[in-house]
């Protein structure tokens, strides 16, 4: 069972107690289920420091919803749809107050060994994931790691349905590019 994975007696108590704003309730939900919230948020941010605004900001809609209404039904979809919501939100806020100087600076990663290819893990993959602009990343994941169809990204993030496509397909296109970069293919004369 991962950590964040709560008994049904208990998250049911845990529910019925953030629906009555009880703040011992909404802490308790808050520790149990901030490492879910984190590693979704993750996927829509930049770094973690954003990850952990959205991972906020999240479990604040959460709190109002429980509130206004009784939950019925799975509890981690429900947050999870919450906190991609919320990163949706986020990019489209900080889309309209970015800097002209973040968007002509490119961002920069350290380089890595060529033999870290065959040990890339998800905060490995995350990172590369990040590198992609706002845009392409927030398309990729909704496509990619939530799998919503072209037409629900469209509705969500208010673009055409090719735009979608486009994006996508530069966000891979670009991926493969950063991949390029950092990971030279093994070259059997290099080998001893």
């Amino acid at each position: 069972m991962a950590s964040y994975e709560i008994p049904p007696p208990e998250l049911a108590d845990l529910l019925q107690g953030c629906s009555r704003n009880e703040a011992g309730a909404q802490r308790r939900l808050y520790e149990r289920m901030y490492p879910f919230a984190l590693s979704v948020a993750l996927h829509y941010a930049t770094d973690r420091s954003e990850a952990e605004e959205i991972t906020h900001d999240a479990f604040l809609k959460l709190f109002r919803a429980l509130g206004d209404q009784p939950f019925a039904g799975n509890f981690h979809l429900f947050f999870r749809r919450i906190i991609v919501n919320t990163g949706i939100d986020y990019y489209r806020s900080r889309k309209r107050r970015r800097s002209l100087l973040e968007r002509i600076m490119p961002a920069t990663q350290p380089s890595v060994a060529n033999e870290a290819v065959r040990d890339l893990g998800q905060e490995d993959v995350l990172c590369i994931v990040q590198r992609l602009s706002p845009g392409y990343r927030l398309v990729f994941n909704l496509y990619v790691v939530e799998g919503f169809s072209h037409p629900e990204i469209s509705e969500r993030l208010g673009i055409s349905v090719s735009t979608s496509k486009s994006n996508l397909a530069k966000a891979r296109r670009a991926l493969s590019k950063i991949v390029d970069q950092y990971f030279i293919p093994d070259n059997p004369s290099d080998r001893e």
